[in-house]
């Protein structure tokens, strides 16, 4: 199915998480807050500062959800996450987030913040839905799901 027939969302993350994300070092992405859309679906990866820039994307194939310490517990070992780090930043939380990322492509020219603002899409501090896929964000391609 073509990814324009899937939800998209904007995902906010440190410039850090974004390149091991890209660089396929980091299969996990902690959040303490989810996008409520069902998966699949195309994350496009919006490094904040000091990038403040959509740099890559890729698909959210599933949505682990569950007490953090048993998130911590069964997905660590496969990220360069540190268990301490993920603990102080699920801290006050009874329930977390682990999001299964797959298929990662960094974009040749990323996209600034004032040019996603032209666009319409202001960045939020976690995520944005996206309305539709723009060919800046991603490109049609296939998933296997």
């Amino acid at each position: 199915m073509p990814c324009n027939e899937y939800p998209s969302v904007l995902l906010s993350i440190h410039p850090d998480h974004a390149d091991a994300i890209l660089d396929g070092d980091k299969p996990w992405e902690y959040r303490r807050v989810a996008p409520a859309c069902d998966t699949p679906y195309r994350a496009v990866l919006y490094a904040t500062e000091p990038v403040a820039a959509a740099i890559g994307s890729c698909w959210v194939l599933a949505d682990y959800t569950g007490r953090p310490a048993t998130i911590i517990v069964r997905t660590v070992h496969q990220t360069p996450s540190v268990p301490q780090d993920l603990r102080e930043y699920f801290e006050g939380t009874t329930e977390g987030h682990a999001l299964r990322v797959v298929g990662p492509r960094r974009f040749a020219d990323p996209v600034s913040r004032t040019t996603l603002e032209a666009a319409g899409v202001t960045p939020a501090q976690n995520f944005r839905y996206l309305p539709d896929v723009n060919p800046v964000y991603a490109a049609v391609e296939e998933v296997s799901v």
